[in-house]
């Protein structure tokens, strides 16, 4: 007779970066960061492109913006 054990392991991911106050440079990281979890959350400033299917902004502000196949 044998038993189920389940050695699944909950893994938790932090991007973290060593802060110099008063750097002009502080907190800029090369890597490269895939977000896979549906639920992550990110505060900050985004420079990029987005690619995505589906949402909707409710209460939102577009300043100096191109719609291009609206």
């Amino acid at each position: 007779m044998s038993t189920y054990t389940n050695y699944t392991v909950k893994a938790r991911e932090n991007l973290s970066r060593i802060r110099n106050p008063g750097c002009s440079d502080d907190g800029l990281s090369p890597e490269r960061v895939i977000f896979s979890n549906p639920n992550n959350i990110y505060n900050g400033t985004f420079i990029g492109t987005i690619k995505d299917e589906g949402r909707e902004f409710d209460n939102c502000k577009l300043k100096n913006c191109i719609i291009d196949g609206g």
